[in-house]
């Protein structure tokens, strides 16, 4: 058995609603609400019309676009961590942050990823960025994140898209490492949990 997880099911795993990581795991989606649907539509106004809502993104950002479909999906990463994990995710604008070439394996990246709700940028988990930077370190071909950026957007008056509040994370290898025993911890769990479900239908 192999494990494909994302954020969203190992935070939701690390809240205590292990029956929602499972169920995301699973394929089983939470039903959309008004706001999921008013934060999804955002997303993809930035992304289509390439916003650079902080003034530091350069104009060579990288915007996610996601149509696999299509076989098209932009800023979708992966990494096998070992022979039963494989983590996965997609960002919402990564750039490069020396002026080298995009294809320098010393060249450094900052990702970035859009808030929308009431939480403060602040008060969302760094962890997130930290597990960015994590999985593309042990991508088949690594991307080098020493950057995270966690931005709340919101609409103005006339419907237009703006961020209010942004945080940063500076990250090394510490952050990495502390990413790495968080993905290992919580999906070590959800292997456990699943493990046994299924040795329980086999004696069934």
């Amino acid at each position: 058995m192999k494990l494909k997880l994302s954020w969203t099911i190992l935070n939701t795993w690390a809240k205590g609603d292990h029956a929602g990581a499972i169920k995301t795991l699973m394929g089983i989606g939470i039903p959309e609400n008004e706001a999921m649907r008013e934060g999804k539509q955002m997303h993809e106004v930035i992304s289509t019309q390439r916003l650079r809502l902080l003034d530091f993104m350069p104009e060579n950002s990288i915007f996610e676009k996601v149509a696999p479909e299509k076989n098209d999906w932009i800023n979708y990463f992966y990494a096998d961590i070992n022979e039963w994990l494989r983590l996965s995710m997609v960002a919402d604008v990564i750039f490069p942050l020396k002026k080298t070439d995009q294809a320098d394996p010393l060249q450094e990246w900052g990702v970035i990823d859009w808030k929308t709700g009431r939480q403060k940028s602040s008060e969302v988990s760094k962890m997130q960025v930290y597990l960015y930077a994590y999985i593309m370190q042990n991508m088949k071909y690594p991307k080098n994140v020493t950057e995270g950026y966690i931005a709340h957007i919101d609409k103005d008056g006339n419907g237009g898209i703006y961020c209010n509040d942004y945080s940063t994370y500076i990250i090394n290898q510490e952050k990495i490492d502390l990413a790495e025993n968080y993905v290992i911890t919580i999906a070590s769990e959800i292997y456990d949990t699943l493990q046994k479900r299924q040795n329980k239908l086999t004696k069934e």
